[in-house]
């Protein structure tokens, strides 16, 4: 009586309307992953609050979730399971949420279960009696109480006091922010890093970092330096604007990456997986941005007309990917059950506008270039480039610290960045 089913657990529950005794997630990455500090710039949908919502949703009244983590000295992985299930709990209407949680380890392993009611005394005794006979730590039981910080995260009652004192970022993550592995906080990344341990511990952070420190300096070496040296003068002579040039591509690539990134995190839930969301709304954005790229041979060559277009096409695409991540995310999981291919379309239905307005402005910007100095276009195809690489990972970032919505705002003001570069850039070109 057992049905196999091979899917990402939060689209299944979302498309699954049945509720279920047990919902159980254990240790779904491994150790040495973990430990190495693979997983701290990885998103994951499993554990945010939106998801542990969705859990309780499909247990029965009594029904328990067990999930299992990996226990480290000082603690941060399990008791952030802890806080998630505490703001889950209360998000359901739970009063008194410390008499539904019991968390147990063992070899470096922490189990966190937790009943939709509240557990009765005989039932607290048999578990107390059970975990004994096992011999697992009791790290907390409710009523008789626990050790460490686990216990103190369960039984607390003033959280947001706790959560600002304790070492690490324990609060619970959102599908805004579902870096439920990155616990550092991020003024304390320059001492944690300046150590031995917190490099070993971080490796994963500190590869994005050292990758963006040598993209930046090969971008200042091969792409800024000799378009300063070799071209200035060129420019001079066209009276062009270095300021604007270097600003208006750069910016493209740069707020291309901040509205790509965001999207495709948007999707990933109701795809069902991260590849499926790669590969859809990449190829909806590519494909909308080559259109709207030649739609652009039809524009008028007054300058007007065009500074007009662009602004016209920018701030819809814009309204496009907020609308899209604030609005359209929340309401497609209704449509969770649809075939993969029917959601697909619908996904690449809605994210081609975007690519098609954003696909408007690198053209334009080269058709200005090049009537000023042909020679000028393979650097605004190098900065175009490099901006994208550094705002691929400026996009994370920016999902890490803020979260990826607000990550779309910013890309939104890059490319109003980008539109006002425009205009200066239009106004300093010369026709050779």
């Amino acid at each position: 009586n057992v049905d196999v089913v091979v899917r990402d657990a939060r689209s299944f529950l979302q498309a699954d309307p049945r509720q279920y005794d047990l919902i159980m997630i254990s240790l779904v990455d491994t150790w040495a992953s973990s430990a190495a500090g693979a997983m701290n710039l990885t998103e994951n949908l499993l554990y945010t609050r939106e998801a542990f919502a969705s859990y309780f949703q499909r247990l029965k009244p009594n029904g328990v979730l067990s999930i299992t983590r990996w226990l480290w000295t000082p603690e941060r992985e399990t008791v952030r399971i802890v806080s998630l299930t505490r703001d889950a709990l209360q998000s359901i209407g739970v009063t008194d949420p410390t008499r539904h949680i019991v968390v147990a380890g063992r070899n470096k392993q922490g189990c966190v279960m937790v009943s939709k009611s509240p557990l009765t005394d005989g039932q607290i005794a048999a578990i107390s009696a059970r975990i004994s006979t096992l011999k697992f730590d009791p790290l907390y039981i409710p009523g008789v109480g626990g050790k460490g910080p686990i216990a103190e995260v369960a039984a607390a009652q003033d959280l947001p006091s706790l959560y600002s004192t304790y070492p690490f970022d324990i609060t619970p993550t959102d599908d805004n922010r579902p870096f439920f592995f990155f616990t550092l906080r991020l003024h304390d990344l320059p001492h944690l890093m300046s150590q031995p341990e917190g490099r070993a511990q971080n490796i994963g952070l500190l590869v994005v970092v050292v990758a963006g420190a040598v993209v930046l300096a090969m971008s200042l070496l091969f792409i800024f330096l000799p378009l300063l040296v070799v071209n200035r003068r060129a420019m001079r002579e066209a009276n062009l604007s270095l300021v604007a040039f270097v600003t208006y591509f750069f910016a493209l690539g740069a707020g291309f990456m901040l509205l790509e990134i965001p999207l495709l995190q948007d999707f990933i839930l109701f795809l069902g997986h991260p590849s499926a969301s790669l590969s859809v709304v990449l190829f909806a954005l590519l494909a909308g941005g080559g259109l709207g790229s030649f739609w652009t041979r039809t524009w008028s060559d007054d300058p007007n007309v065009r500074s007009r277009r662009l602004l016209i096409t920018g701030a819809l695409a814009a309204t496009l990917v907020l609308f899209l991540t604030l609005v359209v995310r929340s309401r497609l999981q209704s449509l969770a059950g649809w075939p993969l291919p029917a959601r697909e379309l619908i996904v690449g239905l809605l994210t081609f506008p975007v690519g098609f307005c954003l696909g408007t402005f690198f053209p334009t910007g080269l058709l200005v270039v090049s009537n000023v100095d042909p020679r000028l276009v393979p650097w605004a195809i190098g900065l175009n480039g490099i901006a994208s690489v550094l705002g691929s990972i400026l996009a994370v970032a920016c999902g890490i610290a803020l979260g990826f919505w607000q990550a779309s705002l910013i890309g939104a003001a890059v490319y109003i960045l980008a539109w006002l570069s425009f205009n200066s850039l239009q106004r300093s070109a010369r026709p050779t």
